[in-house]
């Protein structure tokens, strides 16, 4: 009878045992569960968070490749702006352009006294005109006046009438109104010509025959 207390006591420990190793068992699978499900918001998060901050970064690049073509427009406009703020007004009768910035290099061109042109560089007391040539600087004086007229790119030429008297038309045709008359030898200050006619500065056309060029 005393051994079977003990078969029966021993089993029962036993079974205490078992069943206490499974309960541990059943405690870390659910531990390591949890842990698994606790772990993976957490890597989804990172990940979220490296993937907004790739688009980010895409989209400040973007941003910035847009702005270079505006930041170059507002480069080219500050510069229009320093070329317009060298204004500068011709205070001789006659200003001659050259194609160099010396004494003895071609007339390209000329102005009269009172024109604005712009100057984009001085050397030497030699102004280079954003229209191409250059003008010596004691002929100039600077003009402040941002909204002053510009003078024409081709600048004028100088013509002398050979006729005893010429008529300036007020359109380029021989029936047009005489707004001016001007006699032999008379100066005449050419903007542009239109076939056979010029435009006279200050307004008119003359026919170009009966002038011929001063130099």
């Amino acid at each position: 009878m005393q051994g079977k207390c003990r078969i029966y006591t021993a089993y029962t420990i036993v079974t205490l045992i078992g069943v206490f190793i499974f309960i541990l068992l059943i405690f870390f699978i659910e531990m390591k569960i949890n842990k698994n499900i606790t772990q993976t918001p957490q890597t989804t998060k990172s990940n979220i968070n490296k993937e907004n901050e790739i688009l980010t970064s895409e989209v400040e690049n973007d941003i910035e490749d847009f702005n270079k073509p505006v930041n170059l427009i507002n480069n080219m406009n500050d510069a229009e702006t320093k070329e317009e703020n060298n204004i500068y007004k011709v205070n001789t009768d006659i200003l001659n352009i050259r194609n160099n910035p010396n004494i003895k290099s071609n007339i390209i061109k000329k102005y009269i006294r009172g024109d604005n042109i712009v100057i984009i560089n001085i050397n030497n007391k030699w102004g280079e005109l954003k229209s191409g040539g250059y003008a010596y600087m004691d002929f100039l004086e600077k003009n402040d006046d941002l909204e002053a007229h510009l003078a024409s790119d081709e600048g004028i030429t100088i013509y002398k009438v050979i006729s005893t008297t010429i008529n300036i038309r007020e359109e380029p045709n021989m029936l047009s109104n005489i707004i001016k008359k001007m006699a032999k030898n008379e100066k005449v200050y050419i903007e542009r010509i239109e076939g056979e006619w010029g435009a006279v500065l200050g307004g008119g056309f003359v026919y170009m025959e009966l002038l011929k060029k001063d130099i």
